[in-house]
């Protein structure tokens, strides 16, 4: 018995769910008769919360799997520089110069 809500009887009268969803280009397809905690779907309404729940984590966890860009450690340091070294006393932020002219700016 399908539903148009992706869930559905099985043959032994517990719910299962299904969703395929596509997230930032790719396809995530899941099938599941159990929730979060591994318990069976005894109802249409638990089988319904943990659809949502499933897409919810799915969310998630692309969100958890974006791209890291690749930087030089010039890049780092010049960000470093406009954003991070507010509020740093005017000492540190001579000696952090000097360090990076002097030892790993050549490096």
């Amino acid at each position: 018995m399908a539903t148009k809500d992706g869930v559905y009887q099985t043959e032994n009268g517990l719910w299962a769910y299904r969703f395929s969803i596509l997230i930032d280009g790719k396809r995530i397809s899941r099938k599941k008769t159990t929730d979060d905690y591994g318990n069976k779907l005894k109802t249409r309404t638990a089988a319904l919360k943990a659809r949502a729940a499933a897409i919810t984590a799915a969310h998630v966890e692309m969100e958890g799997k974006r791209k890291i860009s690749r930087r030089t450690v010039k890049e780092v340091f010049e960000e470093y520089c406009e954003k991070g070294r507010t509020g740093k006393m005017y000492n540190t932020n001579l000696k952090q110069d000097s360090l990076w002219k002097n030892h790993l700016c050549s490096r």
